[in-house]
């Protein structure tokens, strides 16, 4: 299998609407799930990595050989463990399924094969990946063609050949879906993706001769024009599709691009934290200005080319964090989101999720601690090891803000850190929302050793 690795050096530009130095770089890499298939349609989820190929699978029929089937894959820092084929159990196995959404709640799956051809069903997500029964998806389902779909609160947006070329089209309860017409051409649409934060909106188009990946923002209540990405997403003379942003440093997509295994390969396009190391100087002989000279340039965002607010010279609370990290031996990073302080009263998951439904389908395990002489103490932890800040962070702040889990500093949930001589460090995050900015602080302890600024 052939394996590809692009480093791409930024020099003054930034990519996808992020600011970069000069001295950074965005790493992408064939990753080694693909086959002489076709892979596409990557779902991210958790520890794991979801998604779907026409390779050929010996165990099934001639009939069913190179037809869409999902596969996951266990995700480890930057490898993948090995390809399974997932479960349906009950729920009519031998059909043609390519998986093309998910939400909180619901697999979504396209089904073109047999009687089912072109429509859309959906599963209910439960812990694990185990589908038992797939029903339609109702009101959007026609007589053409439904092939991917996201949801944005209570609304669906989904994809449809029902005018004649593929279109995105907005449902929401039993009204009659609408195409929505500032995202759609006179070309084809489809592979509608939406962030879960629902500010950003990703789908595929051959609105200039190749499948390419263009990106909306949900800007005042309204989906704005969409843009085409840029390089190294996107280049010429191959198609893109599939683009899925799991954090700011970490994307996801599909492409047909030379080098590949074959067919459409899954690709991940990262940005590598960089720290830069100070020289073996003594401080007391640098001159020290007593202002901070202004830069005569101003970060624009790629697509909207609106000035990014926050300033060049500024440092964010994660970056702050990151060299505090750094200080304290912390990093290489790994660390895991425990759900609040040790406790006796719930001795279960189940327990547990039934007192905060917020979590309910959140991949979570239970500790015992265990001390000669007293009652054990339990804690709940996401069961999954994060190799990268960023991601702890978002997901940390991302289960603070569904509000079901108290608010106070001793139950609220904090990323754990366990350093090599035993010390535990907790990382705690807010959301200041007069100034608009994140505020972490730094636990040892329990005692705040460091606050961002």
């Amino acid at each position: 299998m052939k394996k590809l690795l692009i480093i791409i050096y930024s020099v003054s530009c930034s990519f996808l609407g992020f600011a970069q130095q000069p001295d950074s770089t965005w790493v992408m890499k064939n990753l080694d799930i693909n086959s002489v298939a076709a892979e596409y349609s990557p779902f991210p989820v958790d520890s794991m990595l979801l998604f779907t190929s026409k390779r050929r699978n010996n165990r099934e029929d001639r009939l069913l050989e190179y037809t869409e089937k999902v596969y996951y894959t266990q995700m480890a820092d930057t490898s993948f463990g090995k390809v399974k084929k997932l479960s349906y159990g009950s729920a009519n196995i031998d059909a043609n399924s390519a998986l093309v959404g998910m939400s909180n709640k619901y697999w979504f799956f396209y089904r073109g094969y047999f009687n089912d051809q072109g429509k859309l069903f959906m599963a209910p997500r439960k812990q694990g990946i185990s589908i038992e029964s797939l029903q339609e998806v109702p009101y959007i389902n026609s007589d053409y063609d439904e092939n991917s779909i996201a949801t944005k609160g209570d609304s669906l947006y989904f994809t449809s050949n029902r005018s004649g070329n593929y279109d995105i089209y907005f449902q929401t309860g039993k009204e009659k879906p609408v195409p929505v017409e500032i995202l759609n051409s006179s070309f084809d649409e489809n592979g509608v993706w939406i962030t879960p934060n629902g500010k950003e909106l990703y789908f595929n188009s051959n609105r200039d001769g190749w499948f390419c990946v263009y990106r909306s923002l949900f800007v005042d209540g309204e989906w704005q024009a969409p843009q085409k990405l840029p390089y190294p997403i996107n280049i010429s003379g191959c198609n893109t599709i599939d683009v899925r942003k799991q954090t700011d440093s970490l994307y996801y997509f599909a492409s047909d691009r030379p080098g590949g295994s074959g067919g459409y390969d899954i690709y991940s396009l990262t940005k590598p934290v960089f720290i830069p190391k100070l020289d073996s100087i003594q401080l007391d002989s640098v001159p020290v200005l007593d202002t901070i000279p202004k830069s005569d340039s101003i970060p624009l965002d790629t697509l909207t080319r609106q000035v990014i607010p926050t300033p060049i010279d500024t440092i964010t609370a994660r970056e702050q964090l990151l060299i505090e990290l750094e200080k304290l031996e912390l990093v290489p990073f790994r660390g895991e989101i425990q759900l609040g302080a040790y406790q006796r009263y719930w001795t279960s998951v189940p327990l547990f999720k039934n007192r905060f439904k917020c979590i309910d389908n959140e991949n979570i395990r239970m500790d015992v601690i265990e001390k000669e002489g007293e009652s054990p103490l339990n804690k709940f932890v996401i069961d999954y090891v994060y190799a990268e800040l960023d991601s702890a962070l978002t997901k940390q702040a991302k289960i603070i803000k569904k509000g079901c889990l108290p608010e106070d500093e001793r139950s609220m949930p904090f990323i754990a850190l366990l350093r090599a001589d035993k010390k535990r460090y907790a990382i705690f995050w807010k959301k200041n929302e007069y100034e608009n900015k994140e505020v972490l602080w730094l636990k040892l302890d329990g005692q705040e050793i460091w606050r961002s600024k």
